[in-house]
């Protein structure tokens, strides 16, 4: 007998043993039969993760028939096994039921069926009885979809539902559940986010007591240092900047592999605090009296970082010779920052020196042709030159801004360069007084871009022009009501 047909013949006896020693256990039976299952589903999955492009969604639906056909023969399974006879089966067919749920609802999620995946979770839950880290990742997939499905009132339940019963956030292994920890930030930032006042006001003293209690518990390093990092995003987001400085200031350490990254932040935060410019100052020229070699690429970056404060401080003269030297020591840099550019034509035109800074301006329109500063200073130009009784003057910068944006919008079609393009074009017809156009481009942009930070924007903006400008405050609240349904990833704040 060759080697592979012994391991087929032990392998079959092995299946045999078991079959036969399973015969008078009906929980052993139901739970292999369960095992059996989802390796299957689990098979079809793999198969369909690995399988070309055009085939993928069929691999996938069927996939989905296999977990749910587990889910179905799990569930049917617990109300036969006895809890005090067969404890461990009833375990780990509650588990097979768990992993089977949770794999199904992911995959009719991604295909934005969200009422299908509160259906199959909320059955899982009224089946099956869980604790620790299997109830909170239920809940909080649960929650997703019933937010995804424009429930906000009941995923706020649910959410606080998985706060409640999961505290500290922590797994067994010492591991902060980030799932969980990050939740009561992200309530708060949906709130504030759909302009909800009242509610933001709420979920901002909840989610500074859960982050401030965290800390007072004394608890693991890992946990308390990223409290002080959810609560300098959450003072940061309410205004609160003395706040800010002294939650990061707990983040600060030198050994941190992000330490002067905070220490800029530290440094912004001043620079936003009346009178706090010559604290961030003083915290830029430490950075660079002891920036190490291999942190040399900061240099440039502090820097520039310290002419924005001068021109804030009013010092043009001396913010403009700091960017030719810039421009001259690290060219690299400079051919790389529009802001820089700006910056230098915004000097001159403080200077007084119109026509060197319109120099600059168009400069910086042909040299970073689709970034931020370069369609700002349309509109920015036309407001000017409108603002000097130079009527035809700025009717002309807005006529060619609305091509520049067209040919931008055109030549980076289906990127974020496209949303920026329409986003400005809807600018600029708000300018105009065209709202109704301008509000239709911003929702467009949302429709394109709905994970980016400018299609969410774009689509408050949006919710607002609706409201104030047209009147149609119906409009408004199911932009609102939009916006919210997608705002499912938290916010990414200071990372430690």
């Amino acid at each position: 007998m060759n080697c592979r047909k012994q391991i087929f013949f032990f392998v079959a006896l092995s299946v045999m043993l078991l079959l036969a020693s399973c015969s008078d256990n009906r929980a052993m039976r139901l739970r292999y039969e369960a095992e059996r299952l989802y390796y299957q589903a689990d098979k079809q999955m793999k198969t369909a993760v690995e399988a070309p492009e055009s085939s993928r969604n069929a691999l996938l639906k069927a996939a989905a028939d296999y977990y749910g056909e587990t889910l179905e023969f799990a569930l049917t399974a617990l109300d036969s096994i006895s809890a005090e006879l067969n404890p461990v089966e009833l375990r780990e067919v509650r588990y097979l039921a768990f992993q089977s749920a949770n794999r199904l609802s992911s995959l009719y999620f991604q295909a934005r069926s969200f009422d299908t995946c509160v259906t199959i979770l909320t059955r899982l839950l009224s089946k099956a009885s869980f604790e620790g880290a299997a109830q909170v990742t239920t809940d909080i997939s649960l929650g997703r979809a019933l937010q995804a499905s424009g429930k906000w009132d009941s995923a706020l339940t649910v959410y606080h539902r998985a706060l409640d019963s999961y505290y500290p956030p922590v797994d067994d292994s010492g591991e902060v559940v980030q799932t969980l920890f990050k939740l009561p930030l992200h309530i708060f930032q949906i709130s504030q986010a759909v302009g909800d006042s009242a509610a933001s006001r709420e979920h901002y003293d909840y989610a500074r007591q859960y982050y401030s209690s965290l800390i007072d518990k004394d608890s693991a390093a890992p946990l308390t240092r990223q409290a002080h990092a959810a609560l300098a995003s959450l003072y940061q987001s309410v205004g609160k900047y003395g706040k800010v400085v002294t939650e990061l200031g707990y983040l600060a350490d030198s050994t941190a592999d992000n330490y002067i990254d905070l220490r800029i932040n530290i440094a912004e935060t001043y620079s936003r605090m009346p009178d706090g410019n010559d604290s961030a100052l003083a915290v830029y020229d430490d950075l660079l009296d002891h920036l190490k070699a291999s942190d040399s690429l900061y240099r440039p970056r502090l820097i520039f970082k310290k002419i924005l404060l001068k021109m804030e401080s009013g010092e043009y003269r001396y913010a403009r010779d700091m960017l030719i030297d810039l421009k001259k020591n690290y060219p690299y840099f400079y051919e790389n920052a529009p802001a820089a550019q700006f910056t230098l034509a915004r000097a001159f035109e403080l200077l007084g020196r119109w026509n060197r800074a319109e120099t600059e301006y168009k400069y910086l329109i042909e040299k970073f042709r689709g970034s931020q500063q370069a369609m700002a200073t349309f509109l920015y130009l036309g407001d000017q030159l409108l603002a000097q009784g130079r009527d035809e003057e700025g009717r002309k910068w807005y006529q060619d801004a609305e091509a520049y944006y067209d040919e931008i919008a055109a030549r980076g079609a289906g990127t974020l360069m496209e949303a920026r393009a329409l986003t400005f074009k809807a600018d600029l017809y708000k300018r105009l007084g065209n709202y109704r156009r301008s509000a239709e481009l911003l929702v467009a942009v949302f429709n394109k871009f709905p994970s980016s930070e400018m299609g969410r924007k774009g689509l408050l903006q949006a919710a607002s022009i609706y409201r104030k400008q047209l009147n149609q405050p119906q409009m408004a609240d199911s932009l609102v009501g939009r916006l919210r349904a997608m705002l499912l990833e938290p916010e990414e704040g200071w990372g430690t």
